[in-house]
């Protein structure tokens, strides 16, 4: 999920980003729904609505605002790779969310446990990093950057750049 939400922001610009990542909230909706038997309201309904509008408005505006630049074909492919990284990420996030809630209802965890387990894995991820962090020679922080464009111009796209 870090991993395809990163790759997203590196074709995708914030405010972009940020809207289409508000569409996981409809596939998590809609997984409840067929799999755990929940229910959505009509005013979820309408702010799903709401939400995928948005959504179509932001694309629309950003192929646009593609076409009408010099480079249309490379500004509409960078696009295209952008927003599929995003439903990837769409796609894996959704998917945890929905796994871990049939794991914890699988095991009867309550509030408290899962906050427990949470705050130990949490606890114990930084000391394990610290400790095996020079035997694992190409982790994905490592190999992403080195591997991946962040060279000016889609960095200047995400506002990452330094001015």
């Amino acid at each position: 999920m870090i991993y395809t939400g990163t790759k997203s922001l590196q074709y995708l610009s914030v405010p972009v980003y940020t809207i289409f990542k508000n569409l996981t909230t409809i596939v998590i909706a809609y997984g409840e729904v067929l799999w755990f038997g929940g229910s959505v309201t009509p005013l979820a309904l309408l702010s799903f609505a709401l939400m995928v509008f948005s959504s179509v408005i932001a694309a629309w505006a950003d192929a646009v605002h593609a076409a009408s630049a010099h480079a249309s074909a490379d500004a509409i492919a960078t696009l295209n790779a952008g927003y599929a990284w995003m439903g990837m990420n769409v796609i894996c996030t959704a998917s945890y969310i929905l796994c871990m809630r049939k794991v914890i209802k699988t095991m009867n965890f309550k509030d408290w446990d899962c906050k427990f387990e949470s705050a130990r894995c949490a606890f114990a991820y930084p000391s394990q990093q610290l400790t095996f962090s020079f035997s694992q020679p190409c982790s994905i922080t490592t190999c992403s950057p080195s591997l991946s464009s962040w060279s000016s111009p889609s960095s200047l796209k995400t506002g990452l750049a330094a001015t």
